[in-house]
């Protein structure tokens, strides 16, 4: 069995705040990606490669980026907002991950310490319907006085 360097493996890490080691050795922190100690003081959530190529490799590190950004009270980078809420990869999400991966997902925004935030990114992501799906035959039936402001206020 081949493995890869120390450096390959950070840069296919979901995010470069979690593409840190620490090198018992030199007992150091080490940041291949040059990124992830710069993100974690700024307060950015940043993927180490292109966001939409990380993302259709594994759509669910989209809701990890948002409960990462959510928890830590970070700003989602603006190249990685604009992957998110890309069809291609919304179809990913919706067909390469299982329900119950997205509900974990879901579980641990909601009961984190800042779920609205994780939401609202949900819902700025333009994510809510492919990850809150309905079955196929429902037809929800939506209050004329309902909108995307009333519900901004709601929050």
């Amino acid at each position: 069995q081949t493995f890869g360097t120390a450096e390959e493996d950070a840069y296919r890490r979901d995010l470069t705040i979690n593409s840190l080691f620490y090198n018992i050795n030199t007992d150091a922190v080490e940041d291949f990606t040059k990124r992830g100690i710069s993100d974690l003081k700024s307060g950015k959530i940043v993927t180490p490669l292109p966001p939409k190529t990380t993302f259709i490799d594994d759509p669910l590190r989209v809701l990890r980026a948002i409960r990462f950004g959510a928890r830590f009270d970070f700003t989602l980078d603006e190249d990685l907002k604009v992957a998110a809420a890309c069809d291609d990869v919304k179809n990913a999400l919706a067909a390469k991950i299982s329900r119950e991966r997205i509900g974990t997902e879901i579980d641990l925004m909601i009961s984190g310490n800042q779920p609205v935030k994780a939401i609202t990114y949900i819902c700025e992501l333009t994510l809510f319907w492919t990850v809150f799906t309905l079955p196929a035959e429902y037809e929800p039936v939506i209050s004329d006085g309902c909108d995307s402001k009333s519900y901004s206020n709601s929050l």
